[in-house]
C-alpha cells in the first residue's frame, strides 16, 4: 500500500493493490500491516499535515469500541471526536471543498486511510462497527452529492459492497452489534439485502423520501 499526498490540493489517497492482489494469500500474508503500525504512521502523518487534531496513541489502542468503516464528514454523529470511536476513510477532503461556499465547514478528516473492503484490523477487534457506504452508482464526481457521500463501482457495486460488509463482519466481536445504513437513490435495499451473506434483525426507513434505512445486525458467533 501507498500514501500520496497532493500538496496543492491537500488531498490524501490511499494507493491500494488490485482485487486480485488483495484475494492472493501471499500478497495479503506479506502486505498486512498491524493495526497499531498502521493507526500510529498514518496519525503521524496526519498530525504533521494539520489535518488531525492530535494523533491516536499505540499505548489506547484498547480503548477504541466503535468503528466507523467509511466515515466521511461524520454527518450523523452528535459528538463528532467521540473517544470510543475510531473513524476511517479512504479519502481525506480539507473544509472548502465545494464552490460557491457551499456547506463550508465539511470536510474529510480519518484517524485511519484505508479501503473497507480491506481494513488493516484483527478480527473482533470492535463491539460495535457502522457501515456508511456510498450509495449512487452512476454519474462522476464533478456533482457535489457523489463528490460529498462518494460513488459506486457500477459494475463491482455489488461484489465490493459484500466485501466491505465481510470485513465489518470481521472486525465485529461476538454479540457485537453492525450498523448498516443505506440509501435506494441506486439500489433497492431488497437487492442489497438478498446479496449480503447475514440478514439485518430490524431495520426502519427514515428522511423526507423515505428512502434511507438504517439496518441492524448481531453477530452471534
Amino acid at each position: 500500500m501507498e500514501l500520496k499526498h497532493d500538496i496543492s490540493t491537500h488531498h490524501t489517497s490511499l494507493v491500494l493493490p488490485s482485487r486480485t492482489q488483495i484475494k492472493d494469500t501471499d500478497y495479503y500474508s506479506s502486505h498486512r500491516t498491524s493495526l497499531e503500525e498502521v493507526l500510529v504512521a498514518h496519525s503521524s502523518f496526519l498530525y504533521q499535515s494539520k489535518i488531525c487534531e492530535k494523533p491516536r496513541q499505540k499505548n489506547n489502542m484498547s480503548k477504541y469500541a466503535v468503528l466507523d468503516a467509511c466515515c466521511g464528514g461524520r454527518m450523523f454523529w452528535y459528538e463528532k471526536n467521540n473517544q470510543m470511536a475510531l473513524f476511517q476513510d479512504e479519502r481525506q477532503v480539507e473544509k472548502g471543498a465545494f464552490q460557491n461556499n457551499w456547506n463550508p465547514n465539511w470536510c474529510v478528516k480519518p484517524d485511519i486511510l484505508a479501503d473497507f473492503r480491506q481494513m488493516p484490523f484483527k478480527t473482533k477487534s470492535f463491539q460495535v462497527v457502522v457501515f456508511d457506504p456510498p450509495h449512487i452508482s452512476r454519474g462522476s464526481m464533478k456533482s457535489v452529492i457523489n463528490k460529498k457521500y462518494g460513488v459506486l463501482n457500477s459494475s463491482t457495486w455489488k461484489e465490493d459492497l459484500v466485501d466491505g460488509f465481510c470485513e465489518c463482519w470481521r472486525v465485529l466481536k461476538t454479540n457485537g452489534v453492525l450498523i448498516f445504513k443505506w440509501n435506494e437513490a441506486s439500489v433497492k435495499t431488497s437487492d442489497l439485502i438478498k446479496a449480503l451473506p447475514k440478514k439485518p434483525l430490524f431495520g426502519d426507513f427514515t428522511g423526507k423520501s423515505g428512502n434511507t434505512i438504517w439496518m441492524t445486525f448481531l453477530k452471534d458467533e
